[in-house]
């Protein structure tokens, strides 16, 4: 062999050592996010998650900086279980939800054992009348749960939107949660996107349709929309703007002097 060989040689070798360390690496990581899962389902769910068979999602179909983790609740049910962590700056924001693919993927974060019983429970058939009590009793409590489950619901809606749309620049305005003492509650979502584009894809998401209208501010025309849904009992609201551009801008702007040039062609005659 000469010199070249030897050095091609080398290097394939080098190369095939890397790449057996990085599979051990990948597979070692993966075994401590598994073992991670477990131990989230152990403490919120103790004793019921020690059957759980926690299985690795693999990365190409997460959006980006997301790791997760799944268990089916009962084999045959579309129900399961999402262990998720999506890393930021060096920070992981963990969370433990029950997904619903058979209510359009509803997804609702998990904090006890008799909530997952709570989110179970089908809805009742019928709804209680004028002045019928509902038969269950509220604790002193009730509006404070309510509140903060409610809550729970409104940040892992944000967290997943912000996680599949990480190009659409989303912001959340303002966020409202009211409870009540009888159980009752109500959350609002409010939403900024980066442009009429990135709206027009949370809209999508959501599945709302995208009011449209346009304004002159100080000679820049702007193109304004807005985009409301209800999503898993949540209120959200999304607005954007953006500049209109020129030749569109333009033909708007003859559009609002128009009109005023009518007025005024009929008074001269």
């Amino acid at each position: 062999m000469n010199i070249i060989d030897i050095a091609l040689a080398e290097f394939a070798e080098m190369k095939a050592m890397e790449a057996d360390a990085a599979s051990d690496y990948a597979e070692e990581a993966e075994r401590e996010f598994l073992k991670a899962a477990r131990s989230c389902a152990d403490r919120t769910l103790a004793p019921a998650a020690a059957d759980l068979d926690w299985q690795y999602v693999p990365a190409d179909a997460l959006p980006e900086q997301v790791e997760e983790a799944r268990a089916v609740l009962v084999p045959g049910r579309p129900e399961y279980l999402r262990y998720r962590v999506e890393h930021s700056d060096d920070t992981g924001v963990i969370s433990l939800d029950l997904v619903e693919p058979g209510q359009a993927d509803r997804i609702s974060p998990v904090t006890s054992l008799s909530r997952l019983g709570q989110l179970l429970t089908p809805a009742p058939n019928t709804a209680h009348g004028p002045g019928e009590e509902q038969a269950e009793q509220q604790g002193p409590l009730a509006g404070v749960e309510e509140v903060l489950q409610r809550a729970a619901r409104v940040a892992a809606l944000a967290r997943q939107l912000l996680a599949e749309h990480p190009d659409a620049g989303l912001v959340a305005d303002t966020v409202s949660v009211f409870g009540h003492q009888s159980g009752n509650s109500s959350a609002e979502l409010h939403l900024s996107a980066e442009g009429m584009e990135a709206l027009r894809q949370i809209a999508a998401a959501i599945e709302a349709e995208v009011n449209v209208w346009a304004s002159n501010g100080h000679g820049t025309v702007l193109e304004h929309g807005t985009a409301t849904s209800t999503v898993d009992g949540i209120a959200v609201h999304v607005r954007a703007y953006e500049p209109m551009p020129a030749g569109r801008a333009a033909v708007w702007l003859a559009q609002q002097d128009q009109p005023a040039a009518e007025a005024s062609d009929g008074g001269e005659n």
